[in-house]
């Protein structure tokens, strides 16, 4: 029961103040100051400052906090939505840093009173206003139907100024158009808005940085993708002692493009003339694509690595042993010296794979009369196809012959 009656008395207590206040407020409504926080400040004729080479710091927050006094139920309705304060840029010498400008009130509620308002006063922030010339560039944002492909696309103007606050201004590497070309046959230009963006290609702000002018055309042509063999032109003979083994190109073929408007079929993609009598051995040697103004090789490819492999005439001496034949007529024989050194000579790939133990250097007996000490011609066998000996008909050897 005592509990109940202290929870009562509570309840009650609290009854009688909620009455006393709304007496107050409805009766007495007292005169009261309230402060009112983060109140937006406007700036007008900001355009001056471009006048003196300046600009706002970004981001700012410009606000301020009024006092107002009125009847207490008038205050505490009272919102920052009610105020209207603006600071007039014109009005002052403008230099870049902070400067305190006085703020104007333009408008607030009839039924408070602002105190002071001639010590209302906000900072700004100013820095230099510059302009600097980028490039643009072109992104695409797909690719054009299977089998076709796209030239470089054009940009007009290829150039814009962006200007704006220093900070930013000087972050900028260059423009972007984001362009869509999906499901695109034929060549088409469109209109497209410009975003600036630093050197790691983050957008920045466009209502910070400004882009003049922030659209231009782009043009794109649209190109059938098609396939066609290098073939490497000479002019030219080789000299005398080379042999021509191939002349590769690195790629044998290459992607061209050419408008989709345009019925163009290449067969062939040739190369400039490779002079024959300028080569000396085997080379890789870079030429020159000859391509028709109305096609472009896939990757803009101006050239070709070509390789030319020849075999060149050698010379190469061995030392051979010398095998009698038909000596049975004889009841001995003596070879003066059993070994003879002849110079062969041929291309390259053939002397370079040449067994010299597969040769064999023979004296025949057969047609040999006499004896003593004769000289008899030699003879070299087993020797491959375009393999010659130098001197092969003064070749001789001298044995000692007895019957």
């Amino acid at each position: 029961m005592a509990k109940k009656h202290e929870a009562l008395v509570k309840v009650c207590c609290v009854v009688a103040a909620f009455c006393l206040w709304l007496y107050i407020s409805n009766k007495e409504n007292p005169s009261m100051e309230y402060k009112i926080k983060n109140i937006p400040v406007t700036l007008i004729n900001v355009d001056s400052m471009q006048d003196v080479n300046l600009s706002l710091v970004p981001n700012q927050e410009l606000t301020a906090t009024i006092t107002v006094q009125g009847t207490a139920s008038n205050v505490y309705s009272t919102k920052k939505e009610d105020f209207a304060l603006v600071a007039d840029v014109s009005e002052y010498a403008l230099k870049s840093g902070s400067l305190r400008m006085q703020l104007i009130v333009k408008d607030s509620p009839n039924n408070v009173t602002i105190i002071n308002p001639e010590s209302l006063y906000v900072d700004v922030y100013m820095e230099k206003y510059i302009e600097k010339q980028v490039p643009v560039s072109i992104n695409l944002l797909s690719k054009s139907q299977s089998g076709y492909e796209d030239f470089k696309p054009s940009a007009n103007p290829d150039s814009v100024i962006v200007s704006g606050p220093e900070s930013y201004v000087s972050k900028v590497d260059g423009v972007i158009a984001d362009v869509e070309i999906s499901n695109y046959d034929k060549d088409f230009s469109n209109t497209v808005p410009l975003k600036p963006v630093d050197k790691n290609g983050n957008e920045l702000d466009t209502s910070i940085v400004k882009v003049n002018p922030g659209y231009i055309t782009v043009d794109i042509a649209i190109n059938k993708i098609q396939q066609s063999n290098v073939v490497v032109k000479t002019k030219g003979e080789l000299a005398n002692n080379l042999k021509m083994i191939s002349i590769t190109p690195e790629e044998e073929s290459l992607n061209y493009y050419s408008k989709a408007s345009d019925d163009v079929i290449l067969t062939n993609i040739e190369t400039e003339e490779l002079d024959l009598s300028s080569i000396t051995e085997s080379i890789d040697v870079e030429l020159n694509l000859i391509v028709p103004d109305n096609i472009i090789i896939e990757g803009e490819k101006q050239t070709v690595k070509v390789k030319v492999k020849v075999d060149k005439l050698t010379n190469k001496e061995i030392e051979l042993p010398i095998k009698v034949k038909n000596e049975d007529q004889y009841t001995s024989y003596s070879l003066v010296d059993a070994r003879k050194s002849i110079t062969i000579s041929g291309y390259e790939s053939q002397i370079n794979s040449l067994d010299d133990s597969s040769l064999e250097l023979v004296m025949d007996l057969e047609n040999v009369e006499g004896e003593g000490e004769i000289e008899v011609p030699l003879q070299v066998l087993n020797l491959p196809d375009g393999v010659s000996v130098l001197g092969e008909d003064d070749l001789t050897g001298i044995i000692n012959l007895t019957k």
